[in-house]
């Protein structure tokens, strides 16, 4: 991991914080793979990519029961916090709609 991509991951941990939702680091759950942030309050995975190989293996693992998100190299860190916010918006969203029904 490069220090563009722990300054990433540190950009949504501070986010993650301040808006006091919680997360874990380095979470390893059922799945044989490894997540660098995990917020179990929306299932979502997040993950500093390693390549196409292993990104593949990661999201055919995860994808049925959590959300994957992957921090890409050439991402900034802006739009690495706007994928998260959009993210959680859209699971809220959803959430919404299906305990209105």
């Amino acid at each position: 991991m490069t220090n563009n991509q722990k300054a990433k991951l540190d950009v949504l941990v501070n986010f993650l914080t301040e808006k006091k939702i919680h997360f874990f680091t380095t979470f390893k759950g059922k799945t044989p793979v490894k997540a660098d942030i995990y917020v179990p309050k929306f299932r979502i995975m997040v993950k500093v990519s390693e390549g196409k190989e292993k990104d593949d293996i990661f999201y055919n693992n995860v994808k049925y029961h959590f959300h994957p998100l992957f921090i890409r190299e050439i991402e900034t860190k802006e739009f690495v916090l706007e994928k998260m916010q959009n993210l959680i918006i859209d699971l809220m969203k959803k959430q919404h709609i299906k305990y209105n029904k």
